[in-house]
């Protein structure tokens, strides 16, 4: 079975490529591949993307090293995208060897199924994307669940999910026997399986779709919009601006098809992609990452497919407040900020933030906003931002403030304040799954993730020559 959803996982792999869905580009597969094995495949093709691919793989497994040829060929026609490094990542881990012994496997099997499926769905939020089939097991079968453990694909340095789960499991049941099976689990995966530490990044590194609404001065129910496509490496290009007043639906649809315009333009090389609103004060607590985009090819809330945070525009043209905002993102990228970094704020309508108190702890880098507090947020976020803070994160429905409260103080206890963004991103994809509810935390969540050393080139600073002498 491991071996069937590691074929399935190829498929997978090799469909998230650019080019994958035209029979063309899959054709130049065949060609390559036939070219590396010095024989021409023999085997039925179909129109259907994965039902060509699948035939593909099925033909390569029962060759010596065909699937690991077929991954050469492949990446010898994509170049450059996040999802070729994965295809790279394959080649270094190879065969994936079973993890649990049937002992073992029965042992978990057994335990998982003492635990309800709330618990279980809590032990297991934050590894979903690691399962490397891409699918959901059924939550009400732990023999399923088990195996898309142990056929997940870790991020590069973390520990194996299922030693992860392992570890919580033991944790909550109380099992020195769980413990030891942890340990074991981790002295047989190591590092397998995750995408090798000195591989080269995506040219131009992460890429960031920044979309800015700026208040019209005469209409304050509309907005200019613009959007950039910038990368870690500095360079900011224009991809819409107008001078023309939207409203807010009518810049949704914008964004919407830029993000069209962006999937289809051949003349960008995309790694992985944030998404970043840049709004007025006012607009900061707005569902922006519940916005329904369909450029992927499946339409679903923006949030779902890509990281999002929002970024205040009020503070990125206040020159006043810069030099406490450098310092604090100073020292999260100098010191990752560790939960300690974080101030826990509960809000109600009569105590104030400490203004002040916040102005004399430069530590003091992120905030999250414990629930039930929702609709004070607003009202006392001036004075987060006037001292520099660069991250604030907070529920916008106070139906959800307890699992908000107790995730997000697990997840910075465990990562720090840089784990945020994709542990937001897991709970509003978990969110997005059959079944879950309208209440679902990961549909209210606002992540401010906003850093003094990336600004719209129209609003960096610019140098000054020296006053001349009177």
């Amino acid at each position: 079975m491991l071996e069937q959803n590691y074929q399935r996982l190829l498929v997978d792999m090799i469909l998230a490529t650019a080019g994958a869905v035209r029979r063309d580009i899959r054709d130049e597969y065949v060609v390559a591949l036939g070219r590396i094995l010095d024989e021409t495949p023999q085997l039925t093709r179909y129109e259907d993307p994965r039902r060509d691919v699948a035939a593909i793989v099925a033909w390569c497994a029962v060759r010596r090293g065909g699937l690991n040829k077929l991954v050469e060929a492949v990446v010898s026609i994509e170049e450059g995208a996040s999802a070729v490094d994965r295809l790279r990542a394959y080649l270094t881990v190879g065969q994936p060897v079973e993890v649990l012994q049937p002992d073992e496997r029965e042992f978990v099997v057994r335990q998982l199924g003492d635990v309800d499926e709330v618990r279980l769905t809590a032990l297991l939020r934050d590894v979903f994307a690691q399962w490397a089939p891409r699918k959901r097991p059924v939550m009400n079968n732990p023999h399923d669940v088990v195996e898309s453990l142990e056929d997940s694909i870790p991020q590069a340095g973390d520990p194996h999910p299922l030693n992860i789960v392992l570890r919580r499991l033991a944790q909550l049941l109380a099992s020195d026997e769980l413990v030891h099976l942890a340990e074991q689990v981790s002295d047989r995966t190591g590092t397998r399986g995750s995408i090798p530490t000195d591989m080269p990044p995506p040219q131009g590194g992460r890429h960031y779709f920044v979309v800015r609404l700026t208040p019209d001065g005469r209409d304050a129910s509309r907005y200019l919009l613009s959007v950039w496509l910038t990368s870690d490496d500095g360079h900011w290009e224009v991809r819409h601006t107008s001078d023309i007043p939207q409203l807010p639906n009518e810049i949704k649809a914008e964004v919407d098809g830029q993000l069209i315009r962006l999937a289809e333009d051949p003349a960008v090389e995309i790694g992985e992609l944030f998404v970043e609103f840049i709004v007025p004060r006012s607009l900061l607590g707005t569902a922006l990452d519940q916005w329904i985009t369909t450029a992927p090819g499946y339409s679903s809330a923006i949030g779902v497919h890509y990281p999002v945070g929002v970024r205040d525009l009020t503070r990125m043209r206040n020159r006043l407040v810069r030099a406490h905002w450098r310092r604090r993102c100073q020292r999260i990228h100098e010191t990752g900020a560790s939960r300690a970094s974080t101030h826990f704020e509960t809000l109600n309508g009569e105590a104030q933030v400490n203004f002040a108190e916040f102005l004399q702890d430069p530590d003091r880098v992120c905030v999250v906003v414990l629930a039930p507090a929702a609709q004070f947020v607003l009202g006392n976020v001036n004075a987060w931002l006037s001292a520099g803070v660069p991250v604030v994160l907070w529920c916008r429905d106070d139906s959800a403030a307890e699992r908000f409260n107790s995730y997000t103080q697990s997840v910075l206890k465990e990562g720090g304040i840089k784990t945020l963004p994709a542990a937001v991103w897991r709970l509003r994809q978990d969110a997005d799954q059959p079944g879950a509810a309208p209440t679902h935390v990961g549909r209210h969540i606002t992540l401010l993730w906003d850093f003094v050393d990336r600004l719209p080139p129209d609003d960096v600073l610019p140098l000054r020559g020296p006053a001349k002498a009177s």
